[in-house]
């Protein structure tokens, strides 16, 4: 009996609990004004105050969540005269329903726009019920519909010519916790993130900008395209005798000046000539990079002592003396060099850059440019002063040789990019000479070759005599037989080249099991995202661009990502080759993002509207992000 009266006890206390359940919204309401006539306009003010740590959604974006809502009673003297009118709602992206929503905290002011019939007269009660959902950060209230009475008496007279129309006005807003004013949505276009940041980088002055500019550079030092720059740099001083003691130095500061003057001016008067992206389809063009693998392979062939004589051998001499003897001819080589290498992949700062300096902006790209380019250049003065200081070591002599030696397999291996870069860009479908499985296995006998060198089996012109291979240089002999045996794995899908893969050409012989198909124009998509009611998700990439080949490599293929683009219909576009197809691929991909970067990836309607940007590599989870952002925006 008392275990039966204290269930029956507590069963009244939680009773009592849940009948006394908080209030979370407070709802007020009242005219904008006490004298309206008949046939005028007014607004009806209905004001919420939530609890601390709540908030309800806004009146006008539809979604799985209630939104807030207003009813006039049937039967009533006042009508509806348009939608709702809201200040700027505080926009989040919700974990529970996967996008975008739209809130207010606090106090937030309503304004119904209404019109009172040309009939009435004497007093009355406008009726309206405001029905809101109340959540905070863990869970919701159920939906809630308040009815709220306004007394009014109508005024007597003729309808006033400023109360002739709809008022649409913005009402006060005491206490909003949220961005104010702007109560109608902006039809500007979405921006990726570095457009919006170089912008808002301008408005806060040339210090800023250039702060922008220097931590892109740097950043940008990450990407693989500047990775084959490191042995070319090493190298190219490493021949270079200089028996002044600021020789040196002197040749890496022109060298650093060669870059950062050529990456600046090749960068803009390309594009002031050709456009934005003529850059870009001048360092996929297969004549520079036929240009640039003979380059590097002649350079190979010097570090091995077996060119010596013939004219590009000289040509790489004279580029060496102009710079013992103060000229810039070979700084300026080198950074033409290092410009076209790493335009293969622009990445998003420049690319911003560009298309700001195609449309007549030449002070604030020049500016940017220098500033990017002088970050670049900074790990590349460095690394021009190692060999100097190497080979003032003691003992230096053997190993520095090997050391030099080895540079040529690397340049080896990078020269095998650019001819590749000529079997994808030639024509508008791949040669078949290089695909994914000759490069891989063309690198993997590299790395086998260079770990035969360090282990003395196989002897270069350049030895110094009978080479004994000591500790170290057995154990970086051993890491070259690794990297070679994982580049092997690579071709079985057996290893993730992870960053490396950005170097593979973009189609391979034996691709099986695509899990997205695209489209290769851009109407096809359109045309099925509008008959099958689908956004569409397009891929601005290239034949020659390293970051492309990361992302689509490492982050697209993925099961949570490519699970989400199924959804879409897909485009891929190219556009650095020199192809009118091409050229117009590269001209929508300004006019939607505004920048000549590539990658970038575009979520819009089939009407072309804009819902996201994003441009350059990103991690799977800000890729994943980005998408949701952007489907939520579409809700």
């Amino acid at each position: 009996m008392r275990k039966f009266a204290a269930f029956l006890l507590l069963l009244l206390l939680s009773t009592c609990v849940f009948a006394q359940s908080p209030e979370r919204v407070k709802w007020s309401a009242k005219l904008s004004r006490d004298d309206v006539r008949p046939g005028e306009h007014a607004q009806l003010l209905l004001t919420a105050v939530t609890a601390e740590g709540w908030h309800i959604y806004d009146a006008l974006r539809e979604g799985d969540w209630t939104k807030t809502t207003f009813t006039l009673a049937e039967g009533s003297a006042w009508k509806a005269d348009g939608p709702p009118v809201q200040p700027k709602p505080t926009t989040k992206f919700d974990e529970g329903f996967q996008v975008n929503v739209d809130t207010f905290e606090g106090t937030v002011v309503f304004a119904l726009p209404v019109t009172l019939d040309t009939a009435a007269t004497g007093s009355g009660s406008l009726k309206v019920s405001a029905k809101s959902q109340a959540c905070d950060a863990r869970s919701c209230d159920s939906p809630k519909t308040v009815e709220l009475e306004v007394p009014y008496t109508v005024a007597t007279g003729t309808v006033r010519p400023e109360y002739a129309a709809a008022l649409t006005g913005l009402p006060p807003q005491p206490g909003l916790k949220s961005a104010t004013p702007a109560a109608k949505p902006s039809s500007a276009a979405p921006e990726d993130a570095t457009t919006a940041s170089v912008k808002k980088a301008k408005e806060s002055g040339l210090l800023a900008y250039l702060g922008l500019a220097f931590s892109a550079g740097l950043l940008a030092l990450l990407t693989p395209c500047v990775w084959p720059m490191v042995p070319i740099t090493v190298s190219f001083f490493s021949k270079k005798k200089d028996d002044a003691p600021s020789g040196n130095l002197k040749g890496a500061l022109w060298y650093c000046a060669g870059i950062m003057g050529t990456f600046t001016l090749l960068g803009l008067v390309t594009t002031l000539i050709f456009g934005a992206s003529g850059i870009q389809r001048l360092a996929a063009n297969p004549w520079v990079n036929l240009g640039m693998g003979v380059l590097f392979v002649v350079l190979a062939l010097n570090l091995f002592g077996v060119f010596e004589i013939v004219v590009p051998q000289k040509f790489v001499n004279k580029a060496q003396q102009g710079t013992k003897a103060g000229g810039i001819l070979g700084p300026v080589l080198m950074g033409l060099t290092f410009s076209l290498t790493s335009f293969t992949c622009t990445v998003p700062f420049v690319g911003a850059l560009l298309v700001s300096a195609a449309t007549g902006d030449i002070v604030w790209p020049v500016l940017g440019m220098l500033a990017f380019s002088l970050a670049f250049a900074l790990p590349f003065f460095f690394l021009a002063l190692f060999p100097g200081y190497l080979a003032k070591l003691p003992r230096s002599g053997s190993w520095l040789v090997s050391v030099k030696a080895y540079m040529g397999f690397l340049e080896l291996a990078a020269a095998l990019k650019f001819f590749s870069n000529i079997d994808v860009t030639v024509a508008k479908q791949p040669l078949g000479l290089l695909p994914q499985e000759v490069f891989l296995s063309v690198w993997a006998t590299i790395f086998v070759l260079a770990s035969l060198y360090l282990f003395g089996w196989i002897h270069l012109a350049t030895d110094p005599g009978e080479v004994k291979a000591g500790l170290p240089r057995r154990l970086f002999a051993f890491a070259n037989v690794a990297m070679a045996l994982y580049l092997l794995a690579a071709i079985g899908g057996k290893a993730n080249l992870g960053p490396l893969s950005g170097f593979l050409p973009a189609y391979q012989v034996g691709k099986s099991g695509v899990a997205l198909s695209w489209h290769e124009k851009i109407a096809p998509a359109e045309t099925e995202a509008k008959e099958s009611n689908k956004l569409v998700f397009v891929n601005f990439t290239g034949q020659t661009c390293t970051n492309c080949r990361v992302m689509e490599k490492n982050v697209i293929p993925r099961a949570d990502v490519s699970g989400l683009l199924k959804d879409f219909a897909r485009a891929e576009l190219y556009t650095d080759r020199e192809f009118e197809e091409d050229r117009a691929n590269a001209k929508l991909r300004e006019e939607l993002t505004k920048t000549s970067t590539n990658p970038v990836y575009v979520i819009m309607t089939p009407d072309r509207k804009v819902l996201g940007v994003w441009g350059g590599l990103a991690s799977p989870d800000e890729f994943l992000a980005f998408i949701k952002k952007a489907k939520g925006a579409a809700n």
